[in-house]
């Protein structure tokens, strides 16, 4: 992982990616506990999480193309990431 999270692409925004995932995931699971329990979120709420979700998945297809044909490197925990944002956004 240390040849692609010494890149540039590894910090888009300024900051280690890494974070926007650490936030990301954590409200997803939260949501996913909230879902769970019964409780009825708002249609705004369900429709920022999709928007995001869409935008999340979008920039992991950005990340995987950088990966694989920019950096020419491949990272254990960047892939466990992408194979769980697609069918996130599926669901």
């Amino acid at each position: 992982c240390g040849s692609v999270m010494t890149t540039w692409q590894a910090s888009v925004f300024g900051f280690p990616n890494s974070l926007i995932g650490v936030v990301a995931f954590t409200l997803t699971l939260v949501t996913g506990v909230l879902a769970v329990a019964g409780v009825r979120l708002p249609r705004w709420y369900w429709s920022g999480f999709a928007a995001a979700t869409l935008l999340g998945t979008v920039m992991v297809h950005w990340l995987i193309f950088q990966s694989l044909y920019r950096i020419g490197a491949l990272c254990p925990y960047c892939m466990v990431v992408w194979s769980v944002t697609i069918p996130l956004l599926v669901v």
